[in-house]
């Protein structure tokens, strides 16, 4: 087939955020073929795209390590930014430590395990405080096999390093008072959290709690801050579906989407 393309005027200056929930089905599945190619499509012809998951660089590495990329991650659902050619995180936003150390207090208090996520020399460490459930165990057992974590039982964690912490429960067992309770602690600490379900044990779901300054947006902020500095300035557009991928179709029309804001149709007068 014969085929012939007008040229397009592209617009440099846009930094397109895609969530990898948009790309892949689950944080454990890996990108299609064809998304993969068309992303990296979009890298090759100079497009500025920074993905952003609600994980930890590990599942982003073992997801897409065959993407060409050209920006630094936003992980941990916005509470910091990961540079993968460099190995290092450039920015991270912890919990302050009055704040953690009350809520985990709190959860001592009620004998509820939990993990203890931190980040220590540009490694996420996991750090596990009590006996896990039957969930927590098939999470464990599952997560452990990666070798860019590292799931620890002792507690030598430097309290100024926490990111997140994270709950794990079973809606069959939630306790509606305990949960109102919980969220007033939360609030009255500065945190935030995310619910998030936990493919590796489906009937449960991950409690996650962040400072209230983790955000995507304060994330998305720091990168147009350093891009700045750099002398890049950028118009920020944010691209996402609304029901996250449902099919390969599903993130192969986001990245269409991005190409066009990108290098939009020119009309043929404009050509010339």
């Amino acid at each position: 087939m014969n085929i012939f393309r007008l040229p397009r005027r592209k617009n440099p200056n846009r930094l397109f955020f895609i969530h990898s929930h948009d790309l892949v089905p689950d944080h454990v599945s890996h990108i299609s073929g064809t998304t993969l190619y068309q992303l990296n499509q979009l890298y090759d012809d100079g497009a500025r795209i920074c993905l952003m998951s609600h994980h930890a660089p590990a599942f982003f590495i073992l997801q897409m390590n065959q993407t060409k990329l050209s920006m630094p991650l936003i992980v941990m659902n916005g509470a910091a930014v990961y540079d993968v050619e460099k190995s290092c995180y450039l920015w991270k936003k912890t919990i302050p430590q009055e704040n953690s150390a009350a809520f985990l207090r709190y959860l001592d208090g009620l004998s509820i395990s939990y993990f203890i996520y931190t980040i220590h020399r540009n490694k996420t460490c996991i750090f596990h405080h009590g006996t896990p459930g039957e969930d927590e165990s098939r999470i464990l057992d599952h997560m452990r096999h990666s070798q860019y974590r590292y799931y620890l039982d002792e507690e030598f964690y430097d309290p100024s390093e926490i990111v997140y912490i994270k709950i794990i429960y079973n809606l069959k067992m939630e306790n509606p008072a305990l949960h109102a309770e919980m969220d007033s602690v939360i609030l009255r600490n500065h945190l935030r959290t995310e619910n998030i379900r936990q493919i590796s044990a489906p009937n449960a779901f991950g409690l996650y709690i962040y400072s209230n300054e983790a955000t995507i947006a304060n994330a998305q902020q720091f990168l147009l801050r350093e891009m700045g500095k750099q002398g890049h300035h950028f118009d920020p557009v944010e691209i996402t579906l609304d029901h996250g991928v449902q099919s390969p179709y599903d993130s192969i029309h986001l990245l269409h989407v991005v190409s066009r804001m990108y290098e939009p149709l020119a009309l043929f007068s404009d050509t010339l």
